[in-house]
């Protein structure tokens, strides 16, 4: 069994192929971006798989929203919701068991914060929902294309990735090369 962390699929935005280049470059229409974004899902997330989805996954109506939820191999009930998601009730209709705003991991010998949004965000209409600096690595989305790490904040969404989820060697990696604050933050 693998872990897989991933953000920012937007599965049925029609828009997001205008808001980043690359996706209007990749793909001519949204459906064909969300076919192909299923496709490398698929190609990497067994069905015994875990993945983490750091928020906005897919718009859409409900019965959207289930088929991408139905289509994506692997255990896909830990999402960490977006500016996308909407309510927690919502998310679980759509076919995910467990929905947070926020969560405390460990990924092999590190705990992270996972939170769809980075803590430098300072959209006002997002405040309520980002995440206090704790000294936790934060592994986050929303930013898309715009960057991969920046200081203790890692963005696991597809845009930065090539369009497929971040396995967890990649993010015990970049764990390894950020400076230690202390020992607290690590899990025994």
């Amino acid at each position: 069994m693998a872990l897989f962390l991933t953000a920012d699929l937007h599965l049925g935005h029609k828009n997001i192929l205008t808001y980043c280049p690359a996706r209007g470059k990749q793909w001519a229409s949204v459906n064909a971006m969300d076919e192909a974004l299923i496709a490398n899902w698929n190609r990497v997330v067994q069905p015994e798989d875990t993945v983490y989805i750091i928020g906005d996954f897919a718009l859409g109506n409900q019965h959207f929203q289930q088929r991408c939820v139905e289509a994506c191999q692997g255990r896909k009930v830990l999402l960490i919701r977006g500016n996308h998601d909407g309510s927690i009730t919502r998310c679980k209709r759509n076919g995910f068991t467990e929905v947070y705003d926020e969560l405390k991991i460990a990924i092999g010998a590190q705990e992270f914060l996972l939170n769809h949004f980075p803590r430098d965000n300072t959209a006002p209409r997002f405040q309520a929902r980002k995440p206090i600096d704790t000294g936790l690595p934060l592994l986050c989305g929303h930013v898309h294309q715009h960057w991969l790490a920046k200081g203790r904040m890692y963005n696991v969404g597809i845009d930065q990735h090539n369009f497929f989820p971040v396995p967890e060697s990649t993010i015990v990696a970049w764990a390894a090369s950020l400076p230690q604050i202390d020992k607290i933050n690590t899990v025994c």
